[in-house]
């Protein structure tokens, strides 16, 4: 038995909502992308251990297991890593079985995972052009992991698909990178870790931001370049939402 969850950072109340747990093939309709994956492994990590409705001497996961039950979760937009990170985390809490009941699935897939094979980083990760300051922002982060994740090798992508040129995509993310940092030494202190140039990722990583290029002109997440949506600090944004929040 299968059970399709189209959902919005998963939520264990929306499925108990959902009957979910009664494993009825339910829908929920949802636009769902999932960025660095966090919300989506805590939820199913805390929803996986709950005890099972019908059989209380179960866990959920150990109730799916059992009744070989999977889960397909399916998104409008995944990143790599996000997904990487989300089912390495699940299977490290709950154990490796949980391949086999958990899918994550999407329509497009943002390859941000510079030490994938061959990744089409179809999204702005820069080189390092050895700006001074470019290092001293991030130099000055408090995050202490990944930091190898902050600089992508020149050769990368090994085919350009995304940008004209190797030589455009040089260009624009170095020009959205440091026009980011300009903005944010704006703001004085700030209090949102997760805020970086190229928008927002984990807080504990040491990197620019996940550089996100997928929105459309009604919504522009906040995992992309601030430039495109940061209003404040003399800044006005590229795209202009006046819409934000209305539904």
């Amino acid at each position: 038995m299968n059970m399709f969850v189209n959902i919005n950072y998963l939520d264990y109340y929306t499925l108990c909502k959902a009957k979910l747990v009664v494993y009825k093939k339910d829908w929920l309709r949802e636009t769902v992308v999932a960025s660095t994956g966090q919300t989506i492994g805590r939820n199913f990590n805390e929803w996986f251990n709950l005890s099972n409705e019908f059989d209380k001497t179960k866990t959920n996961f150990h109730y799916l297991k059992d009744k070989q039950i999977k889960i397909h979760v399916c998104l409008l937009c995944g990143h790599s890593w996000g997904i990487y990170n989300t089912k390495y985390g699940l299977i490290k809490n709950i154990g490796i079985e949980v391949e086999a009941i958990l899918h994550i699935q999407a329509y497009y897939i943002i390859e941000n995972n510079i030490k994938q094979y061959n990744p089409k980083l179809n999204n702005m990760i820069p080189v390092d052009n050895q700006d001074p300051v470019i290092h001293e922002y991030l130099n000055s982060l408090k995050a202490v992991s990944k930091s190898e994740h902050a600089f992508r090798l020149s050769t990368q992508p090994h085919e350009e698909n995304l940008f004209s040129s190797a030589v455009a995509r040089n260009r624009l993310e170095i020009l959205f990178l440091t026009k980011g940092i300009e903005i944010l030494s704006r703001v004085g202190e700030l209090r949102v870790e997760q805020i970086r140039p190229l928008g927002y990722t984990v807080k504990s990583h040491k990197t620019f931001g996940l550089g996100t290029l997928f929105f459309t002109y009604r919504n522009i997440p906040n995992n992309s370049p601030i430039v495109f949506w940061w209003g404040n600090n003399n800044w006005r944004p590229l795209f202009v939402l006046k819409n934000r929040g209305v539904r």
